[in-house]
């Protein structure tokens, strides 16, 4: 009896607690299930801007060159600086697809916003091997899928080049999402690379 009564207010709870939801979020629990269909999101978007991927890394970051730029190659240990546009990925209220602009950044407000000097360079040293952030800043953690989209992009773009890498979310925010991104959201990030140093 007690066990038939404890289902019950779980379920109950379960439909007030659903109801409270953005009905337009969809929460897929099963991984395999949410990859899919992120993946196929990310196909209709890159068919309807008409790009074609260059590159896909191991967690499934498509990385498009928009712009493969004329200035110094990126080589080994070079010192890149590059600014980024954060876009949401998403299928509107209407069941069409959405890619809104999210958040404006440069690695300089990464900085100020977390109290290091604006006039010291904030520098990314590149490596074909991996992401090696090591004089951003020190603590902030970048999601999985950012660390592997920049590294592939670097590899592909020169100086003043710029491109796309597409998220899936199980290497953006997941299915916890955050204070700004809603769970299950594929990300956009734009890469501008502005200046190399070897």
């Amino acid at each position: 009896m007690k066990t038939k009564l404890f289902l019950l207010i779980v379920g109950i709870s379960g439909l007030f607690i659903s109801g409270c939801e953005d009905p337009n979020i969809v929460v897929t629990e099963d991984p395999i299930v949410q990859y899919l269909e992120d993946i196929d999101l990310i196909n209709d978007y890159l068919a309807e801007k008409g790009y074609t991927y260059d590159d896909t890394t191991n967690a499934g970051v498509r990385v498009v060159v928009l712009d493969e730029g004329t200035g110094t190659p990126v080589e080994e240990n070079a010192i890149l600086r590059f600014d980024y546009t954060t876009r949401l990925l998403f299928i509107d209220s209407l069941g069409n697809l959405s890619d809104t602009t999210h958040l404006a950044s440069t690695m300089q407000d990464v900085a100020d916003e977390h109290g290091l000097n604006p006039d010291d360079p904030i520098n990314y040293t590149y490596s074909s091997n991996g992401w090696t952030l090591l004089s951003i800043v020190t603590g902030v953690e970048y999601i999985a899928g950012f660390r592997e989209g920049v590294t592939s992009i670097m590899g592909l773009i020169n100086e003043d080049g710029y491109g796309e890498i597409v998220i899936p979310s199980a290497s953006a925010y997941g299915i916890a999402g955050n204070s700004s991104v809603n769970p299950n959201t594929v990300l956009i990030f734009e890469i501008y690379l502005r200046d190399v140093r070897l």
